[in-house]
């Protein structure tokens, strides 16, 4: 994978509360990031399916500094058109009890969901692309007072074909 610091430098740019950066610096670290594409952007079933099949998908990984986030994810067959299917999924996250204890500000995660759309060539067998929503919020002790903030990062990858 190439350009992560440059991407990562990007997103940070962008971030208007500070407080978030930390967070966002462990969900965009090496580590975080290859875990995930190992894991791949999209679980895909393992029996045949049609139009309103659904499965479920768990996996765990890393966020520095807050220890293991589990995700438990939903998937459903919106559409198949030709070799085209289209793949809608909803998703729960969350970190154990007292992940961000040690961290500088003290951090309580609250709602953490995604929901998403993906696009794949069943006769290639490779994603064309997906887009996905996720919501954190978050409730932060800072010199005695109780900050509530939401972050909502949106992802779109998709797979330009014939490119360098």
């Amino acid at each position: 994978m190439s350009g992560l610091e440059e991407a990562r430098e990007a997103l940070r740019e962008q971030v208007e509360d500070l407080r978030s950066l930390p967070m966002l610096d462990g969900i965009l670290s090496d580590e975080a990031l290859l875990s995930r594409r190992a894991l791949g952007p999209l679980a895909l079933p393992t029996e045949p399916v049609a139009v309103g099949s659904t499965w479920d998908s768990d996996f765990t990984s890393p966020i520095p500094g807050f220890g293991s986030m589990t995700a438990a994810t939903r998937y459903r067959v919106e559409s198949i058109e030709g070799d085209i299917v289209v793949i809608g999924s909803s998703g729960k996250m969350s970190l154990p009890d007292g992940a961000a204890a040690s961290s500088p500000v003290p951090v309580q995660f609250g709602d953490m969901t995604t929901v998403g759309s993906s696009r794949f060539d069943a006769g290639k067998g490779l994603l064309l692309g997906t887009e996905s929503t996720t919501r954190v919020e978050m409730t932060m002790a800072i010199v005695g007072q109780e900050i509530v903030t939401e972050m909502i990062m949106t992802t779109t990858l998709e797979l330009l074909e014939g490119g360098d």
